[in-house]
């Protein structure tokens, strides 16, 4: 949770949105729930505050361009601030473009106080963090039925030619009024920032991010099989029970066990080496596309109700008001 003195306080109007709690913090910003005074109802607002290039004004809620901690005010702070705030809200207006049931729903975007925010949906539900945070593992039942919500949600963000850029556990979100997963809180504005300013420090996710992630030069390659990668990591944890080894170990010499080995008997050949194929270091080696990964996977079946059938395979309680924390 984040300090008091970074965050809005609880009751405080912002516009129209009067915020009533806290749902997680980050280094790149905070998250809040709030009700609309106007139309009576909660969304979740994202707060851009970067905590290497801002900090929080005496009034407690202007944010300033500026370093914190020990280190002093500089141009190039400001600079970096300004440049990520640009970020921030074409990431908005981006994602704002992105029509899915499965991405999580832009309702608008402002600038205010020094910063900006994103108003989003709020839905009632869990992260698979936490799902996975009570069961070791899914079943393969469970991950197809993940990988039919999450895959189409994917496809459509690539279509506008953008990537998601964080896919985790965490960011995976399975909402309770219809048990679907969405995907949430992308990460290409706070991954955009740190290349700028030439940190890797907030951009990767040990276990989930590829290895051109941690490469900060401006003209390295992204593609679909960056957020494949990371896709394929949360397979991968679902099947063997354990994060799998960073990028950067791997790189280093260090093993990565294959899920073909780690899951035999218990999931299809198929699953295994599709996994096994996200997971491959170098990105020409992986699926180049959503589409190339569903066709591995023979995704012709009918979709399942996943009404009646997610909370049974995977394990979810009928009810949950619970957010996921922002990295």
């Amino acid at each position: 949770m984040p300090q008091a003195t970074n965050i809005l306080r609880i009751g405080y109007q912002l516009q129209e949105y009067a915020i009533d709690a806290i749902l997680g913090a980050g280094g790149f910003g905070v998250t809040y729930k709030a009700r609309d005074t106007h139309l009576n109802t909660w969304v979740a607002i994202k707060e851009y505050f970067p905590v290497d290039w801002s900090h929080r004004g005496s009034d407690g809620i202007s944010v300033h361009p500026n370093t914190q901690g020990q280190r002093l005010k500089s141009e190039t702070g400001i600079a970096d601030y300004q440049w990520g705030l640009e970020r921030f809200l074409d990431e908005a207006q981006a994602l704002a473009a992105i029509k899915h049931p499965h991405v999580v729903r832009i309702h608008r975007y402002f600038r205010a106080n020094g910063t900006a925010y994103i108003v989003m949906e709020y839905e009632d539900g869990l992260p698979l963090s936490a799902l996975l945070a009570t069961q070791e593992t899914l079943p393969e039942a469970g991950l197809q039925r993940l990988l039919r919500t999450v895959l189409p949600a994917l496809r459509a963000v690539h279509e506008r030619g953008y990537l998601h850029r964080d896919i985790k556990p965490g960011n995976l979100y399975l909402r309770t009024r219809d048990q679907c997963m969405m995907l949430i809180d992308f990460g290409a504005a706070r991954e955009m920032l740190n290349r700028h300013s030439r940190s890797i420090t907030s951009i990767v996710t040990p276990g989930y991010s590829p290895p051109e992630q941690y490469v900060v030069r401006q003209d390295y390659a992204y593609g679909p099989w960056t957020d494949l990668y990371a896709l394929g990591a949360v397979l991968y944890r679902c099947i063997s029970g354990s994060t799998p080894l960073a990028a950067a170990e791997r790189l280093l010499g260090e093993t990565l066990r294959p899920a073909i080995i780690v899951g035999a008997g218990f999931y299809s050949p198929e699953l295994l080496a599709a996994v096994d194929r996200t997971l491959v270091l170098r990105p020409e080696g992986r699926y180049q596309s959503v589409a190339e990964l569903e066709a591995a996977l023979h995704h012709h079946a009918p979709y399942a109700d996943p009404i009646t059938s997610t909370t049974e395979v995977m394990g979810m309680p009928p009810h949950s008001n619970l957010m996921p924390p922002l990295r």
